[in-house]
Order: C-alpha cells, then sequence, then structure tokens
C-alpha cells in the first residue's frame, strides 16, 4: 500500500515492532525508523482538528484509527514525523548530533510504503537497534542541557 506518510502513518496497527517507513522509489534496504509524531486528523463531517501529541514512538500509535475510514477519505490526516534515516542499512551520518531525531521531509507527490522489520536481515536488524539507543541517548543529553540553562 503506497499513501502519503501522515495516512500510511495513521493505517498503521498498533505493535511492539520499530515502525520503519520509506518512499516507494528508493532501495529495499534504505528507510526511516520513525521515532514520534504529530498527527492531525480532520472527520470531512467536521472542520474541528483532532491532534496526537508529539510523543516518542515505541511501534504504537496513540490513536486508533480505522484504515477504512482513512483508505475512503473519511478522515484527512496531515502532520509531522520525526525519525532516524538508514541508507544501505546504515545510520545516515550527516545528520547533525545535536538534532536527537531529525523531522522527516515530506513531499506532497511522494508515495511512501512500510518497511517490514522482521524481513530485513540481521545487520541492519542490529542497526535499527543501535539507530534507537542513538536517539534515546540525544534525548536525554538535549534535556540534562535545557536543565541547565
Amino acid at each position: 500500500m503506497s499513501l502519503s506518510l501522515p495516512r500510511l502513518l495513521a493505517s498503521i496497527p498498533s505493535t511492539s515492532k520499530p515502525i520503519l517507513l520509506k518512499p516507494s522509489k528508493w532501495p529495499s534496504n534504505s528507510f526511516y525508523l520513525v521515532t514520534r509524531q504529530d498527527l492531525q486528523f480532520t472527520s470531512s463531517a467536521s472542520s474541528s482538528p483532532s491532534t496526537t501529541t508529539a510523543t516518542p514512538v515505541d511501534g504504537s500509535s496513540s490513536t486508533s484509527i480505522g484504515e477504512q475510514d482513512i483508505r475512503q477519505e473519511r478522515l484527512k490526516v496531515k502532520g509531522r514525523v520525526w525519525g532516524l534515516k538508514f541508507w544501505q542499512g546504515r545510520p545516515y551520518t550527516r545528520q547533525s548530533p545535536k538534532i536527537s531525531d531529525p523531522k522527516i521531509p515530506q513531499s506532497t507527490s511522494q508515495q511512501w510504503v512500510t518497511v517490514d522489520y522482521s524481513s530485513l536481515p540481521s545487520e541492519i536488524q542490529a542497526s535499527v537497534k543501535e539507530g534507537k539507543k542513538l536517539v534515546e541517548q540525544r534525548r536525554k543529553e538535549r534535556k540534562e542541557v535545557l536543565k541547565r540553562s
């Protein structure tokens, strides 16, 4: 299933596995590890958005949304998503070390697909686990710096 990034995230069921997504044109070993999201859902009958907060993603979404509602355009979904980029199975190192988890760029013309974590080779799975640890470490360091100032 190829969808826009917020729409695809909203349709993913709650699990304890990492959420891995990629633009549909990327190679199979290149993807983003989603670390947090701030999605807004607006019903086509309602004008006021229902928002999920920008909290860390542990594989579960804080809002349970029906995939059918999303596919049938009953809900409009927009929002921001943060994560760690993996290119060819390794964390992309050009990201600033000061940023715990950079915003994932979204192009309106780009379609996104999920990446099955269990189908990845064990070396890439280990790399994803290390990436999650890196993001958590950067978050802790950032909180400590903010407490001092």
